[in-house]
């Protein structure tokens, strides 16, 4: 559901967040079939019955939040804490039940808010985003959670930063957007061995569905190899003696170093 977000102001301090609901330009329900191909006799029941599932599931999250959102008070400033707290509400009852797919109808949608250069609805749908990740996150082992963290961080120095706090015990981290989060503690050798493990997970498949989260994956693997002590030589590093040729390794510690 395409969403406006409009600030109408009643006294100078204040100002009221009122949602209206438009006709979205993509039916929500219907969005992912465009992924079967354009012969419909071709469809598969099954996958259609799944996908309009989905549809009906972000659909359904969309309009409790705008719902939620309608006649709220706030001050202007804090429009965006708003609506994370609301989504926060929404997602957290709903995580357990959500399909497989929600995600990846997520991603959809939110490239069509890109086409149609809507902002303000890819704005609310990219929150939904990170918020279902964010639930996602806490429910895995903590090794995976760094994983995933690192995943999303962009900036060399701030997957360096987070990889030492890791190392130290965990903590606040703050993230490439200006977002604090609880980090847990871990040594990174289970950080490299868990992303080793999504890699080979990956890449015994017939076609890798995500090229960038290959990549990203092994720059984590790398990254956390190498701040060991005694860099991609250390001796806890057994993954990455054996599975690379000693020349190799070498040079990758030449060019890390």
């Amino acid at each position: 559901m395409e969403a406006l977000i409009q600030l109408t102001p009643r006294v100078p301090s204040r100002c009221t967040l009122t949602c209206h609901a438009a006709a979205p330009k993509v039916p929500l329900p219907i969005a992912l079939l465009a992924s079967l191909g354009d012969n419909s006799s071709k469809w598969d029941p099954a996958e259609c019955d799944a996908l309009l599932c989905v549809g009906e599931q972000v659909a359904s999250v969309l309009q409790e939040m705008l719902t939620l959102m309608l006649d709220m008070e706030m001050d202007g400033a804090f429009e965006p804490v708003a609506v994370e707290l609301v989504a926060q509400g929404v997602i957290g009852k709903r995580v357990d039940d959500m399909e497989s797919g929600f995600l990846m109808e997520l991603d959809y949608m939110i490239q069509l808010a890109q086409k149609d250069a809507d902002d303000e609805r890819k704005s609310l749908l990219e929150v939904i985003k990170q918020t279902v990740l964010d639930h996602l996150t806490k429910k895995c082992p903590p090794h995976v959670q760094v994983v995933g963290l690192l995943c999303q961080t962009e900036k060399k120095e701030s997957r360096h930063e987070l990889l030492r706090r890791v190392a130290a015990g965990g903590g606040v981290f703050k993230n490439d957007k200006g977002h604090k989060c609880q980090i847990p503690g871990k040594n990174l050798s289970d950080i490299a061995n868990q992303a080793d493990d999504l890699l080979e997970s990956m890449e015994s498949r017939d076609t890798i569905p995500d090229r960038k989260l290959l990549a990203r994956l092994v720059i984590v693997r790398e990254e956390a190899r190498n701040m060991m002590g005694g860099g991609l030589l250390d001796e806890r590093n057994d993954r990455g003696l054996t599975t690379l040729p000693e020349a190799k390794v070498s040079l990758n510690l030449e060019i890390l170093m």
